[in-house]
């Protein structure tokens, strides 16, 4: 039997397949935490009618076909969260997933790729200071399983994962590449603006942060929105952008708002992306070293 390239690299040892069994090992110690805090990893679908609107990201789109030749347009997920919040509503309290997402016209770069793996988590009862939490706990707990230290050695770099870690106010400046070097960092209380899913508090601003790791976004999260007239409204409004921009177009999925009528509780979710955490953690400089079948 005629080995592909991938096998061959495997069957030596490589250092590039070293790096593709520290990722499972990564991913084992991912559910190992979630596991342990009690959370249950839940399945979600990848192509579906509708995908987020989101302005500035483009699904891919394409086209069911039943057995009768009927035809329906269909969209990859951007990201898996509303689903996830569907579940939340049908009164799951702990949740996690670990799936494959795609985003069209992304602009090729060390930290792109057009499909690629998210691990998105939500709590019940919870708000994004809980998420925080989660988030610091977590990304500890995987080093320590794959590096064994409480540092993560990136580029020639020392960064402390002890938590607690900082948090610095959103100010509308920050540059990416010069966060976290020292210590992960929180970016946190967006404007009103930049609210995107997430709920705004008493001060007018979004209660949503991001996490930046040796200069690189790591993760976006938010106290969740619960309220479904605000969150048709902001649809709505991202609808137009799209509009503008001359985006791809369809509806606003009322499936979402239909469950939202039903009553989500109060939640913290997050959406981290589980390459950048390898590509991190086995200090490598680019998404295509840790992808076996990157973009070309």
């Amino acid at each position: 039997m005629t080995m592909t390239p991938e096998q061959k690299s495997s069957k030596s040892g490589s250092k590039k397949s070293n790096k593709f069994e520290q990722r499972a090992d990564i991913i084992d110690a991912i559910r190992a935490f979630f596991k342990n805090e009690g959370f249950l990893e839940v399945d979600t679908p990848c192509l579906v009618d509708l995908p987020g609107m989101e302005p500035y990201l483009d699904p891919l789109k394409t086209e069911k076909i039943n057995g009768r030749g009927n035809k329906k347009d269909a969209y990859l997920i951007t990201s898996p969260e509303y689903a996830m919040k569907k579940l939340l509503v049908d009164g799951f309290k702990r949740i996690y997933t670990i799936c494959s997402c795609f985003r069209n016209g992304e602009t090729p770069s060390s930290l792109h790729n057009t499909e690629f793996k998210m691990l998105e988590w939500y709590r019940a009862d919870a708000d994004y200071k809980d998420i925080m939490k989660d988030t610091e706990n977590l990304i500890y707990f995987v080093n320590k399983k794959i590096n064994n230290s409480d540092f993560l050695e990136y580029q020639g770099k020392k960064i402390d994962l002890t938590p607690p870690w900082s948090r610095k106010n959103h100010t509308g400046d920050e540059i990416d590449e010069h966060l976290g070097w020292e210590k992960p960092e929180f970016i946190i209380d967006y404007p009103a603006a930049e609210a995107s899913l997430s709920k705004i508090n008493k001060e007018d601003k979004a209660e949503r942060f991001e996490l930046f790791i040796a200069g690189i976004e790591l993760g976006n999260a938010f106290s969740e929105l619960t309220d479904w007239q605000e969150q048709e409204k902001r649809l709505i409004r991202e609808r137009e952008e799209r509009i503008k921009m001359e985006k791809i177009m369809y509806p606003v999925d009322n499936t979402f708002i239909e469950a939202l009528k039903c009553g989500m509780p109060e939640s913290g979710g997050i959406a981290l992306g589980v390459d950048r955490l390898v590509m991190l953690l086995t200090n490598s400089r680019s998404l295509k070293e840790v992808i076996l079948f990157p973009d070309d």
